[in-house]
């Protein structure tokens, strides 16, 4: 039986996308299914469009976090669930040179309210990527909450602006008449240290001052938004998506869920992992923060840590069970791992073929058939499985092999393998293979690696061979390669395999016949 491999793997940042990569092992490992992941951020909405039998889209025009206007899809399920990736909208691809204190979440809030004019039952939101720090001042101002200074409120106000605010009001704010439910792999709090913008700020464009500062602002928020707050003792994932998190959860009661879980449940991951041998999974880097509620982390806290797989682009953690890095086992060179991601991989694909059994390394098991009257020397390129398994050459009864020598010389069959010794003897021909040894995946001949090639001269100048016939493409390929000084004095013929099964017993029998007669 196969052995099958179920794909869930996070994109390498920078290097190769989760898609990409399912798709290589895909091809790789025929037997393989691939499930795709995110942690809330882009590639969100494509997950669940793939995950979902069936779906709408909802458009709905609204403003990006540099005030431009922009198209965001929303993706509703048939019970009426919606799924929002907010990185449409506010994500750290749409940044540009603009100060970090000038990025607005307003038009997430735009998008919040218009759902309301829609029926859908729970709103789901992926967090992740997000390019602004401003704890959804902004959201919550297209909502209807007003900021105000001495009395005079605040028009679309940035998160600066909260230093000489003295009060904001909830008497026109609009709740979502649907529940919400946050979707990201970030659990920090919302400030110090650990929070949204000491941890993070940094990588959206925020100097230290700057940091410092923002932190400032968001205590400031804080406090004026304290008479409106719920379940305030909540803290995990406040910092997420520069404090949005922390609105969603403490204002419009918003229900938090990790990325990796999430997604895990709604594949309903904990049953169908049973169907499948390994699971191979896999993020860019593989760190300490890698068990800190992400793909990995996630993936073996619901798993046999024997039959899963970890492919990275950098190890730089002490967890070193089943994982496979391209840095530094495999590229010496970080810039070129990150550059040319695939061609590692394919190193890596080989290295968990040979560790779960699929290659394995063979050996020629049977001598060479020939006798003292051979002439004709047909060779295959390794012997099948089967072949192996009885020791003697086309034993795969599918294998069309000893039909076609049968009919070429009109003889009866030969049911047993004395009868197809004989068959083979009274006309004269002597079988082999052009490998002895080599790494092969079962009977598979475009997967033979590390080929030790047979003594073809010492065959040739030991007997009266004075034709040499190869059986199959792979096998001619693997002549041509290894033995260019005959090629002009063999014939290439047509497998017998019944992978070739386009060919017909009666065709290959005319096509042997012009060649053995």
């Amino acid at each position: 039986m196969a052995t099958k491999f179920l794909l869930i793997f996070d994109s390498f940042k920078g290097s190769i996308s989760s898609s990409e990569i399912e798709n290589y092992f895909k091809r790789a490992l025929p037997d393989s299914t691939a499930f795709p992941i995110s942690d809330g951020g882009e590639g969100f909405l494509e997950c669940i469009k793939k995950l979902l039998k069936s779906y709408k889209t909802i458009n709905i025009t609204a403003h990006s976090l540099k005030n431009k206007i922009i198209n965001v899809e929303i993706v509703v399920d048939e019970k009426g669930n919606a799924y929002l990736e907010s990185s449409q909208i506010v994500g750290l691809n749409l940044i540009g040179e603009e100060n970090i204190f000038h990025r607005t979440s307003f038009g997430l809030g735009e998008v919040l309210l218009k759902l309301n004019e829609y029926k859908i039952r729970d709103l789901y939101v992926g967090l992740g990527g997000s390019g602004l720090s401003e704890m959804g001042l902004g959201l919550i101002t297209a909502l209807g909450a007003k900021l105000s200074r001495e009395g005079k409120i605040i028009d679309n106000p940035f998160v600066d602006d909260v230093l000489d605010a003295d009060y904001i009001n909830f008497n026109n704010f609009v709740y979502p008449n649907y529940s919400i439910h946050i979707v990201n792999d970030v659990d920090n709090p919302l400030t110090g240290i650990n929070g949204a913008n000491y941890v993070y700020a940094k990588q959206k464009g925020a100097n230290e001052e700057e940091i410092k500062l923002l932190d400032f602002c968001f205590e400031k928020l804080k406090t004026l938004l304290s008479d409106y707050l719920i379940k305030i003792s909540d803290t995990k994932g406040d910092g997420s998506a520069g404090g949005l998190g922390f609105i969603f959860k403490h204002i419009l009661n918003a229900e938090y869920h990790q990325g990796i879980e999430f997604v895990l449940k709604l594949i309903d991951y904990d049953k169908i992992k049973n169907r499948y041998d390994y699971v191979i999974t896999g993020e860019g880097k593989f760190d300490n923060q890698s068990f800190n509620e992400k793909v990995v982390g996630g993936i073996l806290s619901h798993t046999d840590s024997d039959k899963v797989i970890i492919v990275c682009g950098i190890n730089e953690n002490e967890y070193q069970k089943n994982v496979y890095a391209i840095y530094p086992k495999y590229a010496k060179d970080i810039n070129d791992a990150i550059k040319y991601p695939k061609k590692y991989l394919k190193e890596i694909i080989l290295d968990i073929k040979r560790k779960t059994g699929i290659l394995t390394k063979e050996k020629h098991s049977f001598p060479l058939f020939i006798d003292k009257d051979s002439k004709i020397l047909i060779l295959g390129s390794f012997p099948s499985v089967k072949s192996r398994e009885e020791n003697f050459y086309y034993m795969n009864p599918y294998n069309r092999f000893y039909k076609v020598i049968a009919g070429v010389y009109n003889q009866p069959f030969p049911i047993d393998l004395n009868a197809k010794k004989e068959l083979l003897s009274k006309h004269h021909i002597a079988l082999y293979d052009v490998i002895e040894e080599c790494e092969i995946e079962g009977s598979k001949d475009n997967s033979i690696i590390n080929p030790k090639v047979a003594d073809i001269a010492g065959i040739i100048n030991k007997s009266k061979i004075n034709k040499i016939i190869l059986n199959g493409g792979e096998a001619g390929k693997l002549f041509k390669k290894y033995f260019p000084q005959y090629v002009d004095k063999v014939f290439f013929l047509p497998s017998t395999s019944p992978r070739n099964a386009s060919m017909s017993v009666e065709k290959l029998i005319s096509i042997y016949q012009s060649v053995l007669l």
